[in-house]
């Protein structure tokens, strides 16, 4: 309000003036409400981006991950080298995408009671037997749930490759793949039309090629490669992993995806 503007003024053109005046302060009020509102408002989660996806063989299994880790907003670049695909044990590898925290936690834990259970026990967890334990504890936590899509992947007891996928609850079940994050619904749509080949005839599934290792490499390769074009929070490079039947490591490779 500008005082000058009512000096040496009539009564009616002062109140004029201050009429005028209180309108424009209700109007400035009134646009900056939703901004006062989400002020006020908190939300503890944060989805960071990002896509995590895994196949699954006879005897193998095939886990990648993309590096970007991104902000609220979806357009702040945070991380180029984050790392979202975690070796558990030479048969047992986690895969999340979501709230970034949330992933280092869950991780942080369930490594954690793994090392115990080889400690007490002196013998390694198996894949079923993780599963079943990474269930509980999100379960555990389901008043207060880990923002992540988590997919614990590996050999089971049986040299199978295996895959289960979780909701942030903890209800769990297994698939040939998966993929969470952003670009997931993407990818598993790829999957089915390139790995299982869920969207052919019977007939013409008999001619596709076989599942192995190397084309299930090259699957997840493209799957990434068609993601980055498509969804912006999936970007600069992926971090693939696969561990196979027979073998006590797991292999490791990176591919650059494009940064922009």
């Amino acid at each position: 309000m500008d005082f000058y503007n009512f000096v040496g003024k009539s009564p009616i053109v002062q109140m004029a003036k201050f009429k005028e005046t209180l309108d424009d302060s209700s109007a400035a009020l009134a646009a900056m409400s939703p901004m006062i509102e989400q002020q006020r408002q908190w939300n503890p989660y944060t989805s960071q981006g990002g896509t995590a996806a895994a196949l699954a063989g006879d005897d193998f299994v095939v886990v990648a991950s993309d590096t970007r880790l991104t902000g609220p907003n979806e357009i702040e670049i945070l991380s180029r080298n984050c790392e979202k695909t975690h070796i558990l044990t030479n048969k047992i590898i986690l895969n999340s995408c979501g709230f970034y925290g949330d992933v280092l936690q869950l991780k942080r834990l369930l490594k954690l009671r793994i090392d115990h259970y080889e400690f007490v026990y002196q013998h390694a967890m198996s894949l079923e037997q993780c599963s079943e334990m990474l269930a509980r504890m999100l379960y555990s936590r389901r008043s207060f749930p880990y923002y992540t899509g988590a997919i614990l992947c590996g050999i089971d007891s049986d040299g199978h490759g295996s895959i289960y996928g979780y909701d942030p609850i903890g209800c769990m079940e297994r698939f040939p793949f998966n993929a969470s994050g952003y670009g997931g619904k993407i990818v598993q749509t790829f999957f089915e039309n390139q790995w299982t080949f869920s969207t052919v005839s019977p007939e013409e599934r008999k001619k596709m090629p076989a599942p192995t290792l190397e084309r299930a490499l090259s699957v997840m390769r493209d799957a990434f490669r068609g993601l980055s074009e498509r969804e912006t929070t999936t970007g600069d490079s992926v971090k693939l992993y696969w561990a196979k039947a027979g073998e006590d490591q797991v292999h490791h490779q990176t591919f650059r995806l494009r940064g922009d």
